[in-house]
């Protein structure tokens, strides 16, 4: 075999793997980030299960999807626990795989003359769909990926065995993909009208023997029986109302299939458009699409399947589904995207093969190479803005993590303020009509202690978290706090006697956990600072710099003999001039001085962070101010008596830290 030959084939292979490269392209953070949200209830519920028991009668779970379970039961055994990495690139192979066969399926389908342009398009469009980010990256999402999966892959093979390509090896390897799909997600009862349908798209009147059609749709058919009657015996007893808000709920999905077209809209609309206007919106887009592409006979029928595909797939989530939990989850246009990608990559190759003439046809290939360019920036931008809120929340978590470990937070218990649940852009920020665009991280009716003993090998149930939004201080973005939200005396009265204290620290769009205070915080009792103004004394202070020469940790140990309306001031000064400061309440402003019992003495943590990094240039004072009027209280040297000037203490920095 010649060299040109071998070259062409690993092109042409490197071509069609395309939509796994791209997906681990904008996916692969994912591998890095901790498990989240659902995962926490999910390895509980696997937990009760040998992985095998889900497939009957399992009341732990509320839904009949038993076969995910078997495989995070397997993935367990395989790395003796689960792992985060392995399940995070799990969930990504799945997704990449699944955009490849989406491809292959358009490459067969679509006409001979743009076969080629729209496999390639339809495996991209289904890979960069935006809505599908919460999918990839939750563990817990695997359900929906098996299920598209699942389909693609016996859609594909199906082809296969009607076009005489595969035996009846290939035939069995198609009903296992049936039986995955299946058996992932309810929704699984949809392969039976795909797949017809994509026969007739196909094959039209010129339809293979009947044998080959018995031997392919009857086992299917036969399956999905099987669920549907095991759903029927073990599904919940509770009632399945129908939503009262299908309009919302399905113009929230819909509007993923002309995201283009919503995301140009966006700046002309103040919070979100309703429902009823981003449906005509959405129709009218569709509608001109269709009259365009209608040009083209022998395209029809197949831009036709991906539009009645996008359809069919969002109407059970819109229907069965409270519209308040579409909006948050638009993770459930997922499979609806597939049938989105061959509708959009089939219309985009029919306008990049368009037109008669030399430069007719340099129009409409720019002409199409525009709008993929478009598509392609929307959603990368929108993914990417996804991704850092991804960042920062599996920073926060991991910080907590490393924190809680060095601090044996697992013997002493912790209160954890402001803890994030979701995060989401501000309005200047969002990119389309309806529905949420940040990233949900716990939900607020799960123990968020589920975040620390599932990304560590400890049983954390010992942490507090409370939402305090009087010192909540997110700016460009909105933050949502784990409740409860309290108010300031029950705050008072939920850190008081905590054996530790961390709040959440924010600067510019970052946030992470700081520890700030607690009862197990020992050191000196001797004064060393007086203030006899309000009979106070300062017995202990400290400062460490980072090793990277960011951040300093001041630790001021505090005698309050009288309690009074007073304020801690931390001034860093380098080169007499001030280039960072810390000043409030004691604890991150959640223990005031006036709180405190007579004779009180505790350890007040701050965290200062510096945009220098001139450590030896850096000077650090500290001192207390009444918060009526906002004057220095006199400060005195306990032993000698003299005043310090300016009512300043000097800090002298102890080394650097890790």
């Amino acid at each position: 075999m010649s060299a040109a030959p071998k070259r062409y084939r690993l092109i042409t292979t490197l071509i069609y793997a395309s939509p796994l490269f791209l997906a681990l392209l904008i996916y692969g953070y994912c591998v890095s980030l901790p498990f989240f949200l659902d995962d926490g209830p999910h390895f509980q519920i696997l937990a009760q299960t040998n992985g095998l028991q889900q497939w009957g009668d399992f009341p732990a779970f509320p839904f009949y999807r038993p076969l995910v379970f078997s495989v995070w039961k397997i993935a367990g055994w395989l790395a003796g626990d689960t792992d985060a990495v392995m399940l995070h690139s799990l969930n990504l192979f799945c997704f990449g795989l699944t955009g490849v066969l989406v491809g292959q399926i358009t490459r067969r389908a679509a006409p001979p003359a743009i076969r080629n342009t729209a496999a390639f398009l339809a495996g991209a469009s289904f890979v960069i769909f935006p809505f599908s980010y919460q999918a990839v990256a939750l563990v817990a999402a695997l359900f929906h990926l098996t299920l598209t999966l699942g389909i693609v892959g016996c859609l594909w093979l199906a082809l296969l065995w009607l076009d005489g390509r595969i035996g009846i090896a290939g035939l069995i390897g198609c009903w296992v993909c049936a039986f995955v799909a299946i058996f992932s997600h309810e929704t699984g009862v949809l392969l039976i009208p795909l797949l017809l349908g994509l026969i007739f798209v196909v094959y039209g009147k010129q339809l293979p023997s009947p044998r080959k059609l018995r031997l392919l749709v009857l086992p299917i058919f036969l399956l999905t029986l099987i669920y549907l009657a095991l759903w029927l015996s073990f599904r919940p007893r509770g009632e399945n109302a129908l939503t009262t808000e299908f309009d919302v709920a399905f113009a929230a999905l819909l509007q993923g299939l002309i995201y283009p077209v919503t995301r140009l809209v966006r700046p002309f609309i103040q919070g979100d458009l309703s429902a009823g206007r981003l449906l005509v919106l959405a129709f009218m887009v569709l509608a001109a699409v269709l009259i365009i592409s209608w040009q083209w006979p022998k395209a029809r029928r197949f831009v036709a399947y991906g539009l009645g595909w996008y359809l069919i797939a969002i109407f059970p989530a819109a229907l069965l589904l409270p519209a308040g939990y579409v909006l948050g989850q638009l993770r459930l246009a997922l499979l609806a995207s597939v049938g989105g990608a061959i509708f959009w990559g089939v219309i985009l190759a029919l306008l990049f093969h368009a037109g008669q003439g030399r430069m007719r046809r340099r129009v409409f290939r720019v002409a199409a190479l525009l709008i993929v360019g478009l598509f392609a920036f929307i959603s990368l931008e929108f993914l990417g803005m996804r991704r850092t809120d991804f960042y920062h929340l599996r920073d926060f978590n991991r910080e907590a993590v490393q924190l809680f470990a060095a601090n044996d937070v697992i013997s002493s218990g912790a209160v954890l303020v402001n803890a994030p649940d979701y995060i989401i852009p501000d309005e200047a920020d969002r990119r389309f009509l309806l529905g949420s665009e940040g990233v949900l991280f716990v939900d607020e009716t799960l123990d968020y202690n589920q975040q620390f003993w599932m990304n560590s090998d400890l049983p954390y149930s010992n942490v507090d978290v409370i939402g305090y939004r009087q010192i909540q201080r997110n700016e460009g973005f909105g933050f949502r706090a784990h409740p409860p939200d309290l108010e300031t005396s029950d705050v008072i009265a939920a850190v008081r006697n905590a054996r530790q204290v961390y709040v959440t620290w924010f600067e510019g769009k970052r946030f992470w956990p700081v520890l700030v205070g607690g009862t197990a915080l020992d050191g000196a009792n001797t004064p060393l600072v007086n203030y006899p103004e309000v009979d106070f004394a300062l017995t202990e202070a400290n400062a460490t710099l980072s090793a990277d020469g960011r951040t300093l940790t001041i630790g001021l140990r505090w005698q309050v003999n009288e309690p009074a309306g007073v304020k801690v001031f931390v001034h860093v000064v380098c080169d007499g001039a001030m280039i960072a400061q810390s000043d409030g309440y004691t604890w991150g402003d959640t223990y005031p001085f006036s709180a405190w019992s007579p004779e009180e003495i505790q350890t007040d943590i701050r965290t200062i962070r510096l945009n220098t990094l001139e450590g030896d240039c850096i000077r650090i004072y500290a001192g207390l101010y009444r918060e009526a009027d906002v004057t220095r209280l006199m400060a005195f040297d306990a032993v000698t008596g003299e005043r310090y000037a300016d009512d300043l203490f000097p800090l002298s920095l102890s080394g650097k830290s890790d």
